[in-house]
């Protein structure tokens, strides 16, 4: 029992470690696409300006390049400031207003930065200033040919949301941006623009309670990054709901801007279905542990000799994803889920693994010694039996996860998928005819363990006969020798060998187009009803291959399905 409690506490604390990982990853990437923003501005406006200063200079020509540059910037852009050497404004631009088609210069009375940058030229934007409902940034570009300014205010919650809140996500959670006075300039609800996380908080909501914010706001004024689990509300709604958070935070220099990136989440919500399923798990767990120790009394009175070994072995792989943008959060998510379940899983196999192999030994004892008993002899051979169908089926489980690996040989691939075929072949309903078509073409061994080669017939041919249905079909199962001439795609690996290949084929319905990248590569996806299938079968073929380096293709349309396993030999 005390195994069972430490081992779910253990696996809460990688869930937790879990989220926090991901958090950190999305606010450097708000925090990335932030500066890359503000850099693509910089090196536009600087590459342009003497043609936008001339535009500015000369109305009456034509003005393409401030067309474009509206363009490009959306409505992130106000318009442009053009000013003299001494900051006096000579011409101006709306680009977002057409009935003002000259800036308000409040735009410049609220820039604080503004004197330091006419005083040494080298500031690239002022400090965020708060106008007509909005944060603004001024960004400014001096053309020293011309010996003028450009200043152009940045509207920062435009920014944020064509930039940084572009897209849905399946957990609840945002990034939100705060100046240096806990006063919120960019967040996805526009309500809470200008508002200090406590103070004005508390005169809008004076019944809610607000310990958490202010352990957050102690915490990002004395540190530059870190992590805060913490007790809040959801300010992107109407009406805010209490909600168990956690926040990422780091504080960025962008000019003269001061400003801490933070990132939050519903802690409750990522735990909620990896906690419930190792639960689940504890309690099957919990359940073989009382059988065997049932049995173990039962069996008590024969036994001579008793010893238990137990060896846990945990196996962690994380993967870190590369991508940005919209596909990040997605996939970071269902590798998280993936792995949780599969630590949790793979352990409790192994266990079980364990506790097996001595209840084996003590059965095969006990059948050396009682063969004069025949009816003992056959009960101890029924159970032996069965504790060996158990200890294989593990075993396969543990050798597919990579906890456990037997040593490849060498096999014959025409009788491994012979052997394969003859096996399913009593499991194929009786309207899908299954045909073998292997050319004897002297086929060179492969290093490889039969079963794994198999499994990935078993799979494909199982989804055959389910896509083909009620229906009469046809399942062809062939193999032969790729031309050394054919347009195929050559891995790398591939070259200079030989390449044997396997082809299931079926005259079923085919796959849709659109769903082909996502079958092979999606673990739980599938299109079949609750009762047809779990979406693991080409998840698992593609796996296989993987690891021994094969390469699967598919080929589908109206009139059926191919997959080609290609082997180099």
């Amino acid at each position: 029992m005390f195994l069972i409690v430490n081992s779910y506490f253990s696996i809460e604390k990688r869930i937790n470690q879990s989220a926090e990982d991901y958090l950190e990853k999305t606010n450097e990437y708000a925090i990335g696409i932030l500066e890359q923003t503000f850099e693509k501005y910089r090196v536009l406006l600087q590459e342009q300006s003497s043609e936008l200063i001339m535009s500015l200079e000369s109305p009456d020509k034509k003005q393409s390049e401030l067309t474009s540059l509206s363009k490009v910037a959306k409505d992130e852009i106000e318009g442009i400031f053009l000013m003299d050497s001494k900051g006096e404004i000579l011409q101006s631009v709306s680009f977002n207003k057409k009935e003002q088609p000259h800036l308000d210069e409040e735009y410049i009375k609220r820039d604080t930065s503004l004197p330091v940058f006419l005083g040494n030229k080298k500031l690239q934007n002022s400090k965020e200033y708060f106008l007509n409902g909005f944060y603004y940034v001024n960004f400014y570009i001096y053309d020293k040919k011309n010996d003028k300014t450009l200043v152009v205010p940045i509207n920062l919650q435009a920014l944020y949301k064509n930039q940084i809140k572009n897209g849905k996500n399946n957990y609840h959670g945002y990034s939100i941006v705060k100046n240096k006075d806990m006063v919120v300039i960019m967040h996805p609800s526009n309500n809470q623009i200008n508002l200090n996380i406590t103070k004005d908080r508390k005169r809008e909501y004076p019944n809610f309670d607000f310990q958490g914010l202010e352990k957050v706001e102690e915490t990002q004024l004395s540190q530059k990054e870190g992590t805060i689990y913490y007790d809040s509300y959801w300010w992107d709604q109407k009406t805010p709901t209490e909600a168990e958070k956690l926040s990422v935070f780091k504080w960025v220099n962008m000019g003269d801007s001061h400003w801490v990136v933070s990132t939050n989440s519903d802690i409750k919500e990522r735990k909620g279905l990896p906690l419930a399923n190792v639960l689940l798990l504890l309690v099957i767990f919990i359940i073989i542990v009382i059988i065997f120790i049932l049995f173990i009394i039962i069996l008590r009175q024969y036994q001579h000799q008793y010893k238990v070994y137990l060896k846990y072995k945990e196996s962690e792989k994380r993967r870190e994803e590369d991508q940005i943008r919209h596909d990040l959060e997605k996939k970071i998510q269902q590798e998280s889920k993936l792995e949780t379940i599969g630590i949790v899983s793979t352990t409790i196999v192994h266990d079980l693994n364990n506790i097996l192999t001595p209840l084996l030994g003590i059965t095969k004892l006990m059948m050396d010694e009682y063969q004069d008993d025949e009816a003992l002899l056959s009960d101890l051979e029924s159970i032996y039996i069965s504790a060996k169908k158990g200890q294989e089926l593990s075993s396969n489980i543990l050798r597919f996860s990579k906890l456990d690996s037997k040593e490849k040989k060498q096999a014959d691939l025409e009788e491994v998928i012979k052997d394969g075929v003859k096996t399913i072949r009593l499991l194929i309903p009786k309207n899908v005819e299954l045909v073998l078509d292997i050319k004897s073409d002297n086929y060179p061994q492969v290093t490889m363990e039969p079963q794994d080669l198999q499994n990935v017939l078993f799979n494909l041919i199982t989804n055959a006969y389910q896509a083909i249905g009620s229906a009469k079909g046809k399942i062809t199962i062939s193999m032969f020798k790729e031309k050394e001439d054919s347009q195929q795609f050559v891995p790398a690996h591939f070259k200079n060998k030989q390449v044997v290949v396997v082809r299931v084929m079926d005259d079923g319905p085919g796959i849709p187009l659109e769903i082909q990248d996502k079958v092979l590569v999606t673990p739980f996806y599938t299109t079949k009803d609750e009762d047809g299938g779990t979406g693991l079968g080409l998840f698992v073929v593609t796996s296989l291959a993987k690891k021994y380096g094969w390469d699967v293709q598919l080929y589908s349309g109206n009139k059926g399905t191919s997959f080609f396993i290609r082997i180099p030999i």
